[in-house]
């Protein structure tokens, strides 16, 4: 089954005009139109990453001591057993 390929190119038009100013800088740095992204998908995306990190750095010094210590030392007998 062939794609078309008129399906995912912008109008010349419609991509010109999409955005202006500062908005458009960042545009056409990114190449926002070769990549079909729009600034909602892209903020959503950093909010996303960002709350994804903040999560982890809350939650990670919490880990029980134990808990890692015991993974340890199940490694290290792995690898004199290997």
């Amino acid at each position: 089954m062939k794609v078309d390929d008129d399906l995912f190119e912008l109008d010349e038009i419609e991509s010109a005009n999409k955005y202006e100013g500062w908005q458009g800088a960042i545009a056409d740095y990114f190449n926002f139109d070769e990549y079909r992204a729009n600034f909602r998908t892209e903020i959503l995306a950093g909010l996303t990453t960002f709350m994804t990190i903040a999560y982890i750095l809350v939650v990670n010094p919490f880990k029980p001591k134990k808990a890692v210590a015991h993974a340890a030392r199940a490694l290290q007998l792995f690898w004199v057993w290997v």
